[in-house]
């Protein structure tokens, strides 16, 4: 009978830890109705990358997302934010930037600087390839900030379909 009991336990547990591996393997922050705010005819996004990145040097807390979507076009009048961005609510002073070709604008560089700079310098390889990225004049890149503590940075590539996505939430 102890046998068994053992057995259940150990079942149960090897499922609770197989759940949460999976639940940080399959995590996206961005939903459908998040992605119908970057594309007006969205269809289907998967994440290809998650990486957590501390950047301890400045205390700030920040992940890189990258994402293979289908059949989306860009219109320069998006994204549309409606104040709800992630499950959360927005400020009213909230900033967002429509999408524009890279390179990157000075105002926008220098308010996103600590994060890009971090990933580029990284040893993976998505930030050496988006130090490429942000040159090429055929690719798209939007913001959303509401603070130096609570950032969105967001960089397409078209002709790939690759979608990268920096969030900041300070702590």
């Amino acid at each position: 009978m102890k046998k068994k009991i053992g057995y259940i336990l150990l079942v149960g547990l090897v499922s609770i830890i197989c759940y949460g591996v999976y639940n940080e393997i399959a995590y996206t922050p961005l939903k459908k109705k998040d992605f119908e705010c970057l594309f007006p005819n969205y269809v289907n996004a998967d994440v290809i990358l998650h990486k957590d990145l501390i950047g301890w040097s400045h205390g700030d807390y920040f992940e890189l997302f990258v994402y293979r979507i289908t059949n989306v076009k860009i219109d320069l009048n998006y994204p549309i934010i409606d104040r709800t961005w992630e499950y959360t609510i927005l400020p009213d002073a909230t900033e967002t930037i429509t999408w524009n070709n890279c390179p990157i604008d000075s105002i926008s560089e220098s308010k996103y600087e600590r994060e890009l700079t971090w990933i580029m310098n990284s040893k993976i390889d998505e930030g050496k390839m988006m130090q490429y990225e942000l040159k090429d004049e055929n690719n798209y890149y939007s913001c959303i900030y509401v603070s130096e503590l609570q950032k969105y940075f967001i960089l397409y590539n078209p002709s790939k379909g690759i979608l990268y996505y920096i969030r900041q939430n300070g702590f």
